[in-house]
């Protein structure tokens, strides 16, 4: 029995073995085959263009995307070679390509590849080598990058703009006045941005004080567009608005118009006969430009504002001695170049301190206003007023040193006059007016002058004043 046993043991084992190859066989083939349907999902969805190669160039496979990509169908696109893919001048580097892929196993370059419709677009290929057994081939990845570049070259014209706002900014810095401010804004405007059709109008207290315009801007558009309701809409509210229906009504071949502040100074209006013309980027970069534009002629008006205030007298409103001594070495200059005379008149107002002890400081105050309005009424625009101190004016005739007698006699006048209506003192209010001239070049320093109008002031001084 035992030998019965061994004998029908012995065939079982080949087919145990068997059944357990084939089972891992099918396992093996099940595996093979999900693999192969991941790879082959994998290449469907892939995103880039990819073809399978021989080493010759002739295009044994390809994705959906190579497809749509190059606007063939896969039967005929597998008829193709590399070379029908791209311009005739890149064929002639096929063989340098082919060699580095031979030596380092793939390449990665940029090309440019040709659509069924002949139109060409920027590419970057990646290139991969492979072998099975002894067949060899290569696997070609094709990225349409056209968007890529579009976007690295809209950086770069991005760039080059903010670089020239960033000088325009730095000539924006260097101007003086609220006009040069103006004008290089529209420059910039013009230059920089691109924008033909443009202006700036300027406000101070709401009457407009400056305008700057494109050559191609009608000055009488500016006007009509200021009195807009859109216009008095940015002012109120200090955002920029498309006035689109306003420019197209001032001109039929202008379909697109923007207005848009200058912080609280002024407005810039643009048209154009494009309607896209007014979108981003355009209209952040045309921002960046008027707000520092704002800044500066808020510098510029703070300083104003300052300097006034550092040289004007608070109580008079004439310039005060500080004003005085700034000035007066260009007024030097001046007449020394043109051979001209400087006149000063001193004025001191009599019986000052009496006005001030009986009538009280404020009723003197008054009476300094009401001298200085006088002085002020009887000199033209280019003399200066200057309360010199105290009670005492300074009147500078630049241009005018000969006519000091004249002015001093106008004063007298205009004093008797007032005389007659004022009602701020119980007796008539005289001056007391010292004259000098002065020929920078000639008569010695400026002290010297000052105190010959000084012993004349006190000479022509009323008992008691």
């Amino acid at each position: 029995m035992g030998q019965t046993s061994a004998s029908n043991t012995q065939p079982q084992e080949p087919k145990a073995r068997r059944r357990g190859v084939e089972a891992e066989n099918a396992s093996l083939r099940d595996a093979l085959v999900s693999c192969e349907q991941r790879l082959q999902a994998l290449f469907a969805a892939s995103t880039d263009a990819v073809l399978f190669e021989s080493l010759e160039g002739r295009i044994l496979e390809c994705n959906d995307r190579a497809c749509t990509l190059y606007g063939y169908p896969r039967e005929q696109l597998l008829k193709f070679t590399a070379a029908d893919l791209v311009p005739p001048e890149i064929t002639s580097s096929f063989p340098a390509i082919i060699n580095q892929e031979r030596t380092t196993g793939g390449v990665f370059v940029t090309a440019v590849g040709i659509r069924r419709d002949g139109s060409r677009f920027p590419t970057e290929v990646s290139t991969k080598l492979f072998s099975i057994g002894d067949e060899s081939f290569v696997v070609v990845v094709v990225r349409d990058i056209t968007e890529h570049q579009a976007a690295v070259q809209a950086l770069e014209a991005s760039t080059r703009t903010l670089e020239k706002l960033h000088e325009a900014a730095h000539e924006l810095d260097l101007c003086s006045t609220d006009g040069d401010v103006s004008d290089l804004t529209v420059i910039a405007a013009v230059e920089v941005l691109g924008l033909r059709r443009c202006a700036v109008v300027l406000f101070n207290q709401g009457v407009v004080t400056t305008r700057s315009a494109s050559g191609v801007f009608p000055e009488k558009f500016v006007d009509q567009l200021c009195a807009s309701d859109e216009a008095k809409r940015v002012l109120d509210f200090g955002i920029p608005i498309r006035i689109d229906r306003c420019v197209s009504e001032l001109r039929s071949d202008w379909v697109s118009g923007l207005c848009a502040p200058l912080g609280r100074h002024g407005l810039f209006f643009a048209a154009s006969g494009q309607s896209s013309t007014f979108e981003s980027p355009r209209v952040r970069q045309l921002d960046i430009l008027l707000r520092y534009a704002a800044i500066v002629l808020n510098r510029l008006r703070l300083g104003k504002e300052l300097e006034s205030k550092a040289f004007l007298d608070p109580l008079t409103g004439a310039f005060n001695r500080r004003y005085f001594t700034a000035t007066i070495p260009t007024l030097a200059a001046q007449a020394t170049r043109y051979g001209g005379v400087i006149g000063f008149l001193l004025i001191d107002i009599n019986r000052f301190k009496e006005i001030n002890d009986r009538l009280g400081h404020l009723r003197g105050d008054q009476v300094l206003i009401a001298v200085a309005a006088l002085l002020r009424r009887q000199i033209r625009t280019s003399d200066q007023l200057v309360r010199f101190g105290g009670d005492e004016f300074l009147i500078v005739l630049p241009r005018n040193g000969e006519s000091i007698r004249i002015m001093k006699q106008r004063i007298r006048s205009a004093v008797a006059g007032w005389n007659q209506e004022q009602t701020l003192t119980d007796f008539p209010v005289h001056l007391a007016i010292g004259t000098s001239s002065w020929r920078p070049s000639q008569d010695g320093p400026l002290e010297a002058a000052l105190h010959t109008a000084d012993l004349q002031m006190y000479k022509d001084k009323s008992p008691g004043g």
